[in-house]
């Protein structure tokens, strides 16, 4: 009897016991936006063309308090930073801004998602476990108070380019190109330029090469056909 006692008490502790967390780093990609060919319209101050190197991530953004098992998962943005153990289904998420995921008692807890199971859960990574039975909710709750989707972070530490839209006089048009490393724009590639719709509407610039369809002081409607040359 204590024999079989002991069998199912290891059997329930295995079950429970997932590991230590498994981190993985996003590997960064070249971009750029918006796609070549596509009419797109934006307002004044927003950026017609940028370049850079961005990592595609799971994401969870979070907007009000919910309960996950005895725990209440806070409001805020989520991205995947790994797994638990060296499972590929059960994510762990981390605030975008850093702090607990968790309030109160649970606050050392990391926020786990499984989308195959349909499970939310919070995980101890001191003790290595995360027991179903007791540490996890229903997807479902959470996905009434929020989204999972897949985001694109980008490397503002890598070198970018911009060009922005600053607005028309007559039918002159200006923009703002600026160069960005390291969160920083570096002044000597900050530059205002002017375009005279008048002598087309076809305009160029560090090599991009963009077509103006309609545009005035609050937005502008345009195409790109190529990208700038420092883009590799």
């Amino acid at each position: 009897m204590f024999r079989r006692i002991g069998v199912i008490v290891a059997l329930l502790s295995l079950a429970g016991c997932a590991g230590s967390p498994t981190y993985q780093k996003p590997i960064p990609k070249k971009f750029s936006y918006p796609p070549l060919e596509r009419e797109v319209i934006i307002s004044l101050g927003e950026n017609l063309l940028r370049q850079g190197l961005s990592s595609k991530v799971r994401a969870v953004d979070v907007y009000n308090e919910v309960s996950i098992s005895l725990a209440t998962l806070m409001p805020n943005n989520y991205i995947q930073t790994g797994f638990v153990g060296n499972s590929k289904e059960r994510a762990i998420f981390q605030p975008e801004n850093k702090g607990p995921a968790f309030s109160g008692t649970f606050s050392s807890a990391m926020f786990v998602v499984d989308e195959k199971a349909n499970l939310a859960c919070l995980y101890d990574p001191a003790m290595g476990l995360l027991l179903e039975a007791t540490d996890c909710s229903n997807l479902d709750v959470l996905k009434e108070q929020g989204r999972i989707y897949d985001k694109n972070l980008y490397d503002s530490s890598a070198f970018q380019q911009t060009l922005i839209y600053t607005g028309k006089i007559d039918n002159r048009i200006r923009f703002t190109y600026r160069e960005f490393s390291g969160s920083t724009a570096r002044m000597p590639f900050s530059t205002d330029v002017e375009y005279d719709l008048n002598e087309g509407n076809v305009i160029s610039y560090q090599g991009a090469t963009i077509e103006v369809i309609k545009a005035n002081n609050r937005s502008i409607t345009y195409k790109v056909i190529s990208n700038f040359r420092n883009y590799e």
